[in-house]
């Protein structure tokens, strides 16, 4: 019997050890290790680098971090005030949210133009009150980007060009950039369809009146969503951009909250008295030149420089009127006048803030004696303002008067006396208005008590 053996061979592979993966991406910057496991190291041109989470990473070995493949990096350096590694090299392109990353990292400062923020979903208060920081991240995908709700808040040396940003998917910007006082630049190229909060984006930015109003022209082209609030308090937008902001409040429904708009100033040779001016007319009358699209003026009289108390204060309701004429009664005090050119929109009361001022170095200048006209009406008020539909009217005389006391619309035209020609004693006096049937919007009081005139912008919002 014949027996045939079988001879098995059991091959096994070799165990070659794992060769770390770093690499340099082809834009010469960022390194790459995502084939590498957490700890792993490599070396970049001379520079040895080690893979780590994001909650391995620290102020001292940020610089030799190799990041890929983390996916939040939140308040990594909240509160590390001091630091300013660089960290440009850092592949973030697997990250989606970056809250508050550099919030109070006052002194970081590095280029990080390279990052790849393509997933990026959150950057909200990313680098709040980073105080240095100031680089150019201009050419950042932020296509993914939904929500970047107080991003640079108080980060007040950032003022870098953002208006190439691909914003199509933004949804909060609210505050994005509220307090970077330096902030000036055009962002009309910014899509803004789909964001539904954008209030203070801009409150508190260098923002200029040209660029302010290049983006309501653009915005308002956009079919934003309605009802948004946009508070931008400070900034003033110019005439070519009237027709763009009225869309936005009448078309969808904004409530814009800015400083107006940006009117010419007066020129030097434009007003009547000069400076250093001697009155000695029986009359004297104040003249001025049209500011173009002005709709109101104000005329102030003080005894101090600095207007800190006037003894004039009046509203010129009626733009083609461009002079005011006074008694010159025989004081020789001397006195300042100053011009302001307003305009009114949106029930709001905007304007030119440079007052155009003046002194006089002879004879005040008053519609009766001048102790009268600075004491007779010791404050006008009214309480509540805003108000709907009633507010209380208060004033306090120094002294018996006859009153006349009444309302007029922002375009100068009487809506009603409530006092006409009533002789009231001295001390505290109260009058309630109702304005019911009247529509929102700036009405302006008008306080005559003998020959001193008070006037008192009050707002109605139904």
């Amino acid at each position: 019997m014949w027996f045939i053996l079988g001879v098995y061979l059991i091959l096994t592979p070799i165990n070659e050890s794992r060769i770390a993966s770093f690499t340099l991406h082809e834009n010469g910057v960022t390194i790459l290790c995502d084939d590498a496991n957490i700890g792993d190291s490599g070396e970049i041109n001379g520079i040895t680098y080690t893979k780590r989470k994001a909650n391995q990473i620290s102020v001292d070995n940020a610089s030799s971090s190799c990041t890929s493949g983390i996916d939040d990096f939140s308040f990594l350096f909240e509160g590390k005030t001091k630091f300013n590694e660089d960290i440009s090299h850092w592949d973030v392109s697997d990250a989606y949210t970056f809250e508050a990353m550099f919030r109070n990292a006052r002194s970081f400062n590095q280029d990080i133009s390279h990052w790849d923020m393509s997933n990026a979903i959150f950057t909200s208060s990313m680098f709040e009150m980073a105080l240095a920081f100031n680089q150019d991240i201009s050419n950042w995908n932020v296509f993914s980007l939904c929500f970047a709700t107080d991003m640079f808040l108080g980060a007040r040396s950032f003022n870098q060009d953002l208006n190439n940003w691909d914003t199509r998917s933004f949804i909060d910007i609210g505050r994005m950039l509220k307090d970077a006082e330096s902030f000036d630049s055009d962002l009309s190229n910014w899509k803004i369809k789909n964001v539904i909060y954008l209030n203070e984006l801009l409150v508190g930015t260098a923002t200029s009146p040209e660029h302010y109003s290049k983006l309501l022209m653009s915005w308002s082209n956009q079919e934003p969503k309605r009802e948004l609030v946009f508070n931008s308090n400070g900034l003033k937008y110019l005439p070519l951009a009237i027709e763009a902001r009225n869309k936005l409040v009448s078309n969808y429904a904004w409530e814009i909250n800015d400083n107006g708009m940006k009117l010419d100033e007066f020129e030097e040779g434009s007003v009547y008295p000069e400076d250093n001016r001697a009155i000695t007319d029986s009359k004297i009358q104040f003249r001025w030149s049209h500011i173009p699209y002005s709709t109101h003026y104000n005329l102030q009289l003080s005894k101090e420089e600095n207007f800190s108390s006037t003894i004039l204060d009046t509203l010129i309701l009626n733009s083609n009127e461009l002079s005011y004429t006074l008694n010159n009664d025989d004081i020789t005090d001397e006195l300042h006048w100053q011009i302001q050119a307003l305009y009114i929109n949106d029930s709001k009361i905007s304007g030119n803030n440079n007052w155009l001022s003046r002194q006089l170095n002879a004879k005040a200048l008053s519609t009766i004696d001048d102790l009268e006209l600075e004491e007779m009406v010791i404050g006008l008020s009214n309480y509540p303002n805003p108000f709907n539909p009633k507010t209380t009217l208060s004033f306090e005389l120094s002294k018996p008067s006859n009153v006349r006391l009444s309302v007029y619309n922002a375009n100068g035209h009487l809506v009603t006396h409530i006092l006409k020609g009533t002789i009231l004693s001295k001390g505290t006096h109260q009058f309630n208005w109702d304005a019911s049937g009247l529509s929102s919007g700036i009405y302006f009081v008008q306080l005559i008590a003998n020959d001193a005139v008070r006037i008192l912008p009050i707002s109605l919002i139904k």
